[in-house]
């Protein structure tokens, strides 16, 4: 029995592990869609934080998981350099905001519907 059991987890370590991967990228790219989606009236900061995890989830499921890592890594890349940049604001006001990657762009582009499908489903209206 002990061994019937062993074999088990041992064959479903993989997939656990894929998806705590998956979950983590999830959480990444609904935390840093954040620096890129602003609601248009300041009242509705609550519910960005649930439009952004809908998009995240919509992208991870439509996309192919080369894609949405792709955008995931550059997303984070964009976070970072904009946490930088705030932590030295003469820098930024010098040289002006950091500039997302190509590969930013053409993600939130390719956004364009789930966000606004993730609009209506909370009824808040952003930016990006």
């Amino acid at each position: 029995m002990k061994t019937i059991t062993l074999i088990i987890i041992m064959l479903l370590s993989p997939t656990l592990k894929a998806k705590e991967v998956n979950l983590t990228e999830l959480e990444n790219v609904s935390q840093n869609l954040q620096f890129l989606i602003a609601p248009t009236n300041v009242d509705e900061y609550g519910k960005l934080e649930k439009l952004c995890k809908c998009t995240a989830k919509i992208a991870q499921e439509k996309w192919m998981p080369a894609k949405y890592s792709e955008f995931s890594n550059a997303l984070s890349g964009y976070a970072k350099l904009v946490n930088s940049a705030m932590e030295n604001m003469e820098e930024m006001l010098k040289n002006g905001p950091p500039r997302s990657s190509e590969t930013v762009i053409s993600g939130m582009r390719g956004l364009v519907e789930i966000i606004e499908s993730c609009e209506e489903k909370y009824g808040i209206r952003v930016e990006f």
